[in-house]
């Protein structure tokens, strides 16, 4: 979603992720850091309330989920792709096919929403924090998606190209 508001006399655009589960259309639930030198993300943190009217457009982009779709889904999220990859979490918590997520932060202070996560999924959620010498395989994580399994993955570039390099060595369309 894109928002454009009046931030200290002039118009701010900021696009945001949508965080809540895709079945969800009465509302949508978005994730925003308060950054020290963020104009948008504090305006938002510090003036808006619930009730306020905000200017949006949107959604647009690529990366859609099919709730109904795959035999099984696992989930790769490092750092801030953590929000592109929330609302699909909360929509598979509750399934009963194989669900896998992984989720790598540098530290346990950055593992935004790892309780929630946990909540949602169990057994099924791993947290992967680099401070503590555990990092994702990602080559056994893609060899372990199931024929018929869908793979989400979203965060640093190295962790993309990572994960579709695995992709391609297992053979997989």
């Amino acid at each position: 979603l894109t928002f454009s508001s009046e931030v200290g006399g002039k118009t701010i655009r900021r696009s945001y992720t949508i965080a809540s589960p895709p079945s969800r259309n009465s509302y949508v639930e978005i994730t925003v850091k308060r950054e020290h030198d963020g104009e948008f993300s504090r305006f938002l943190h510090d003036r808006v309330s619930v009730g306020d009217t905000l200017r949006v457009s949107g959604p647009s982009g690529v990366f859609t989920f099919d709730e109904g779709g795959a035999d099984s889904i696992v989930l790769i999220a490092g750092g801030v792709g953590i929000t592109a990859l929330l609302g699909m979490a909360h929509a598979l918590g509750g399934c009963d096919r194989p669900v896998r997520f992984c989720y790598a932060v540098r530290s346990r202070a950055d593992a935004a929403f790892a309780d929630l996560l946990r909540s949602w999924l169990g057994e099924r959620f791993q947290l992967f924090v680099s401070e503590e010498a555990s990092r994702i395989d990602i080559p056994a994580v893609v060899d372990a998606v199931e024929p018929g399994g869908e793979l989400y993955v979203c965060g640093p570039i190295g962790m993309l190209e990572a994960t579709q390099q695995a992709w391609t060595r297992s053979g997989r369309a």
